[in-house]
């Protein structure tokens, strides 16, 4: 899947259900729902979408939507139509939405680099530079911990 189109996806479906958003908003509910794809499917792990986040100062960040933000925004109207579906847009509607839509920017934000989190351990413990991969391992754990917390 492309991130950018999923960015699309997660704006019509915030649209639709009265969710706010914004730049920062999108790229950590697209962070949430690669985190929660990837539990559901842990064997195809390079195939669940075509980049890797990467560490950024505000947390996880998808290069090709934070360069295509105004257009991908732009992009969904009324008449728009998600490109997921099955698995993927249940995720969406089911999950991501409902449960994480409710938080702002920062608190998504807060939560993406909190002590323990995947963006945490390449920032503070592997001590890579900004820009580093988040590798979508750290991410499958990461989620299954919190699932399990539930």
């Amino acid at each position: 899947m492309k991130t950018v189109d999923i960015a699309k996806d997660i704006i019509h479906f915030c649209k639709i259900n009265n969710v706010s958003f914004d730049a920062t908003k999108i790229q950590k509910l697209l962070y949430i729902f690669v985190g929660y794809t990837l539990i559901n499917n842990p064997d195809d792990e390079d195939r669940i979408v075509d980049e890797a986040p990467q560490a950024w100062p505000y947390g996880p960040v998808f290069k090709k939507v934070y360069d295509n933000y105004t257009s991908i925004a732009n992009s969904v109207g009324e008449n728009y139509k998600p490109s997921v579906s099955g698995i993927a847009a249940n995720i969406l509607e089911k999950d991501v939405i409902p449960q994480w839509g409710k938080y702002t920017s920062k608190q998504l934000s807060d939560w993406s680099c909190s002590l323990g989190s995947p963006w945490n351990y390449v920032v503070n413990e592997r001590r890579d530079r900004w820009g580093a991969k988040i590798d979508f391992y750290l991410i499958t754990h990461y989620f299954k911990g919190l699932i399990n917390q539930k």
